[in-house]
């Protein structure tokens, strides 16, 4: 039987991702650089752009590692609303891991704000997935990772803008090289979470800091 659906397993809601980040450009250069997906895909870790099948659909390929355990998730992004007035932007996309047969969907929306000449990025997100992987979601290790995700993605995207602009300038270019897609490592992500909320938490209670 080709039809494997029923047998993927009970579908797993993330609970809603909701992160924000600032980025030190004008909202309208932020704004054209967001609607180039094949450059932005390059700045969200794990990520890499695989052609456009069609007017505002996009494939690409997601590489996850949780452990001894990774998945590449397989798919289409699709633009469903794009609105520049208002700087807003929505899609949504599915992938299956074909190796372990893990599915994802979600919903994504994006929204810029200017705040003092600079840019306010804030977005939301609701992911369903099934599989191996939906553990994640169980957990809340999905929220966490999407949570450093997002820091890397809006670096690599500031670093982007940067480049460009010093490009446009005609001034010479940094010696700096564009983000490789790899893996997301969810474990080692994971990592820098906990010691950041262990750092915090010794901070707070007086413990490891120096009696001079």
């Amino acid at each position: 039987m080709l039809d494997s659906a029923p047998r993927q397993g009970r579908i797993h809601s993330v609970p809603e991702i909701s992160e924000s980040f600032n980025i030190a450009q004008p909202v309208n250069r932020v704004w054209a650089l967001l609607q180039n997906i094949p450059e932005v895909m390059t700045c969200l870790p794990g990520a890499q752009f695989t052609g456009q099948s069609a007017d505002d659909v996009y494939g690409g390929k997601v590489t996850v590692k949780l452990g001894a355990v990774t998945a590449s998730f397989e798919g289409e992004a699709t633009v469903l609303d794009r609105d520049e007035t208002t700087h807003t932007c929505s899609f949504n996309g599915k992938g299956i891991d074909k190796r372990g047969g893990s599915r994802a969907q979600a919903t994504f929306s994006y929204q810029l704000s200017e705040v003092d000449g600079n840019t306010h990025v804030t977005v939301d997100a609701d992911i369903k997935l099934t599989g191996k992987f939906a553990q994640m979601g169980r957990t809340g290790i999905f929220n966490d990772v999407a949570h450093q995700m997002t820091g890397e993605f809006a670096v690599n995207l500031e670093q982007k803008l940067q480049a460009n602009a010093t490009v446009e300038s005609g001034a010479s270019m940094p010696d700096t090289p564009n983000p490789v897609a790899g893996e997301i490592n969810a474990f080692k992500m994971l990592g820098v979470i906990v010691r950041g909320r262990w750092r915090a938490l010794c901070a707070v209670l007086g413990i490891g800091q120096s009696k001079e």
